[in-house]
């Protein structure tokens, strides 16, 4: 997996660039500093070049069966199918009008995923990671940015849904709302970010926050009992046929996952007061979906299909350490934080990398990069 450790030292790289030769912006006698555009638009080319630029990783060889293997041919014969809101029939949409108007190629759709799915999470980390550097360097060694390879059309919803951080932060819940049920039809799971949008605009540490995380740990220790009917829901869905597989063949997540995800809340927890000084609505909505992220590992300890979920909720916490880090932590301790993170989150990656190749015996492949 030499190229995935070469884009990760690209993009931190260039992310370090981008922030020390970074744009100040004075609006209203405010000077704001942006990170320089050209080394944050190398960082990004290099992310969407080589997740595009694969034909392997994942579910990847499935996503290129299906495409090649697109019932329809005829935009208009699939958006009449649309109208039935038929399983996901958007992502059916989305591939026809690649195939239809753009190309055949499933390499070129592979990339157009690739683009889109980058270009928006890298736009939201761009604009508000008080350190752009760290959160790419979250962003791959997390794990988040391989997903991205493996769990197209919920990643292409999770990095859309993510681009609108700034409509839940500002409490328009119409306009995200209908997002929301537009981006559902690529994947049904967007669904729950209807509820979800209010969860995370309570106050951080409030009462709920506390009950569902101790809920989170009660399911985890009563699974037998609770599981089946927690699974329930799945009844009569298009994921229906995973309900039985679940409760008696499916495997936990890793509990290493869990403690990566509290690491960052345990110390937005410890910064509490200064967090609540600085009184930052996105910050604090933030910490709530990392509060959601840490919840779902917790439960995919008993099964992997909960760390589904944590597709969407993880990318807000790549903004929650960097944010902790120059803000709420005085310089010295910033700096230990910032150093300690580097050397952990790489040994974590490593070992995530090392349990991937065991398990599927093949690394990155491409036909257009020579790796």
């Amino acid at each position: 997996m030499t190229i995935i450790w070469i884009t990760l030292a690209i993009a931190f790289l260039s992310g370090s660039f981008a922030r020390r030769y970074n744009n100040p912006i004075t609006t209203n006698g405010v000077t704001l500093s942006n990170p320089n555009k050209f080394f944050a638009f190398i960082a990004m080319a290099v992310l969407v070049l080589v997740s595009g630029l694969r034909n392997n990783i994942g579910d990847t060889g499935n996503y290129i069966y299906s495409f090649n293997n697109l019932v329809h041919n005829n935009i208009f014969n699939i958006l009449e199918d649309f109208s039935s809101y038929r399983n996901d029939s958007g992502f059916d949409v989305f591939q026809s009008l690649i195939k239809s108007f753009i190309s055949t190629d499933p390499q070129v759709f592979l990339f157009i995923c690739a683009l889109i799915t980058n270009v928006c999470i890298i736009r939201v980390l761009y604009k508000y990671s008080p350190a752009f550097e760290l959160s790419l360097f979250l962003y791959i060694t997390t794990g988040a940015y391989f997903v991205t390879m493996n769990g197209i059309r919920q990643c292409l919803v999770a990095a859309l849904l993510f681009l609108c951080i700034k409509l839940i932060t500002d409490g328009k819940w119409l306009p995200f709302f209908i997002i929301v049920l537009v981006l559902s039809t690529i994947h049904s799971s967007a669904m729950i970010f209807i509820p979800v949008y209010f969860f995370v605009r309570l106050k951080p540490w409030s009462k709920v926050i506390g009950i569902t995380l101790l809920a989170s740990m009660i399911i985890l220790l009563l699974f037998d009992s609770i599981g089946s009917f927690l699974l329930g829901i799945l009844a009569g869905t298009q994921y229906g046929h995973y309900e039985k597989y679940i409760l008696t063949e499916g495997a936990g997540a890793n509990v290493v996952r869990v403690f990566v995800a509290a690491v960052p809340l345990v110390l937005a927890y410890l910064g509490k007061t200064n967090i609540e000084v600085n009184n930052n609505k996105l910050i604090g909505i933030v910490i709530n979906f990392s509060v959601l992220n840490l919840v779902f590992y917790i439960l995919a300890v008993q099964n992997w299909i909960f760390a589904r979920l944590c597709i969407y909720f993880g990318l807000y916490s790549l903004l929650l350490l960097p944010w902790l880090i120059k803000k709420v932590f005085d310089d010295k301790k910033g700096t230990i934080i910032y150093g300690s993170s580097l050397i952990l989150y790489v040994i974590y990656y490593y070992y995530e990398m090392e349990s991937y190749l065991r398990y599927w015996g093949i690394g990155y492949i491409s036909n257009y990069i020579g790796f």
